[in-house]
């Protein structure tokens, strides 16, 4: 996250006068199978980790981001550090 906190202020400014816009976007835990070789194939399931978003959950998010215009969409864990980020930093970064 650190490197596109840079990286993404540092672009879109040069693409106002164009129609090209750079979106961060921060995934939180996201239920998958990406897991199945771990000891507990579900651990990043929501029975197992609640805070685990469904991957329609998150689809929802980063479409609500597109929609509301967003440069940072992020959602639960993600969404807590850009929240942060901000409060410690604002629009310096």
């Amino acid at each position: 996250m650190p490197n596109s906190r840079k990286l993404t202020p540092a672009i879109n400014p040069q693409g106002r006068s164009t129609n090209i816009t750079v979106v961060e976007i921060s995934p939180p835990l996201v239920e998958s199978d990406l897991h199945r070789d771990h000891a507990n194939p579900a651990n990043n399931k929501k029975e197992n980790s609640p805070h685990a978003l469904t991957q329609e959950e998150w689809i929802a998010h980063v479409e609500k981001g597109w929609d509301e215009g967003k440069e940072e969409i992020g959602a639960g864990f993600s969404q807590i550090g850009i929240d942060a980020w901000r409060k410690a930093f604002g629009e310096l970064h």
